[in-house]
């Protein structure tokens, strides 16, 4: 018998500590899980920055000591100041038991968060909508991915490698609260943008899968229910609720709305299950559940769901005052190097991700943030310093945008009661 070498046997602890912990919690098996009712999170939103950024210059988890030894002198990119020295760290945050506190650089001018000019606004967001109070930063473990594709993996489900060694965290998400709201969320996992790929569902059920949505018009032609848009199914988009069968005919315990199209093609499994291998009847397992999804997607007409839910609002009537030097149309942006550098194209995803949120049509979000950090040069360093605090305060806004949604639907419930 040949010895494993050290090399082999971390990668069978690594994987064999990922299915351990997601088998713990209950989220590893095929089968749609049964979601707890306690007062728990119940809806994950992965905001994705493609590689090579480097955290440490956005939440500081070394020690003063540390900081000289680790972080290069305070220099500017593009006339954007970059990098810092111990003196300028401030704690967001008091430290919580074991845990260290929350620090950053201060970048920007406390007296006037948006001055520019040796200060930089980037960042001042989490301090702006107070993030820091219902806020943990962790920073991992490199595992020596030694490719783009399984840093990718790594990050999407934990294991890093040429192949899915677990499902993505999405997907697992997704299933596990799934017969809990599969009456209310039509659209289990959403890919809104993906730049560098899109996580997978490997092993689990066609409802952990992900379902691309780029766009509300990208969705008309194939889920809108108006005429104007589908002119075709007027007169056979009449549904009938029924309780919801699986392949092979049994109750699922929920219920479904369809047409009678959509009641023929979901009888067919049926008929056609036991008839071959088994790896036949998981695949039509696989098309039974996607039609069921499907189906469940039409009835709830998302299109105009979506179109009467405002994603992008809280910052548009309230603009905070530090973004007044930013461009005045655009909510996810920023601006440095004299206001010749301007990262564009982020609101439009954004809004699509708030909408799908405030809607409460899905349980899982990815969403790509567009700027890729994978350089190559000597500038690396303060391209991610720079950047990566532009996309990081980007992410405060959109917490941010959350949480005063989050917040003002308390208020609502409040006021109710």
């Amino acid at each position: 018998m040949t010895t494993p070498s050290r090399r082999t046997l971390l990668k069978w602890a690594l994987g064999a500590g990922q299915f351990a912990l997601l088998e713990r919690a209950g989220l590893l098996g095929s089968r749609a899980a049964h979601a707890a009712d306690t007062d728990v999170p119940s809806r994950l939103v992965v905001l994705y920055i493609p590689g090579g950024y480097r955290p440490a210059y956005y939440f500081t988890p070394m020690d003063d000591a540390e900081i000289p030894l680790c972080v290069p002198t305070p220099s500017t990119y593009s006339a954007e100041p970059v990098f810092f020295d111990a003196s300028k760290v401030v704690n967001l945050a008091p430290a919580n038991g074991p845990y260290k506190p929350l620090r950053t650089w201060q970048s920007w001018n406390p007296l006037n968060p948006a001055e520019r000019g040796g200060f930089s606004p980037l960042m001042y967001g989490f301090t702006h909508f107070a993030l820091h109070e219902q806020m943990s930063v962790l920073h991992g473990i490199d595992q020596g991915s030694n490719d783009h594709s399984s840093a990718f993996i790594g990050s999407m489900c934990g294991v890093a490698g040429a192949d899915y060694r677990a499902p993505a965290i999405h997907s697992v998400i997704a299933n596990h609260l799934f017969e809990k709201y599969r009456e209310s969320r039509p659209l289990p996992f959403v890919v809104v943008s993906g730049e560098r790929g899109t996580p997978l569902g490997m092993g689990l059920p066609s409802h952990a899968s992900p379902i691309r949505v780029p766009s509300i018009q990208a969705l008309k032609p194939q889920l809108s229910s108006k005429p104007a848009d589908n002119p075709w199914w007027t007169g056979l988009d009449a549904r009938t609720e029924g309780p919801e069968l699986d392949a092979r005919g049994q109750p699922t315990g929920g219920t479904l709305k369809t047409t009678t199209v959509e009641r023929f093609s979901l009888s067919r499994a049926q008929q056609l299950m036991d008839r071959s291998t088994g790896k036949v009847d998981n695949y039509l397992e696989g098309l039974h559940g996607s039609l069921s999804s499907v189906s469940r997607v039409l009835a709830t007409d998302v299109v105009s769901v979506l179109e009467g839910t405002k994603g992008i609002d809280l910052m548009t009537a309230n603009r905070p005052a530090y973004l007044s030097s930013y461009l005045a149309n655009q909510s996810f942006t920023y601006t440095f190097g004299n206001a010749n550098f301007h990262l564009t194209g982020l609101d439009p995803r954004m809004d699509l991700a708030l909408r799908l949120l405030k809607s409460d049509l899905c349980t899982s979000l990815h969403v790509s943030l567009q700027l890729d950090f994978d350089t190559h040069n000597g500038f690396g360093h303060g391209y991610s310093c720079a950047h990566g605090r532009g996309l990081m305060d980007c992410v405060a806004r959109f917490l941010g945008e959350a949480q005063g949604r989050a917040r003002s639907r308390q208020a609502g419930q409040d006021a109710a009661r």
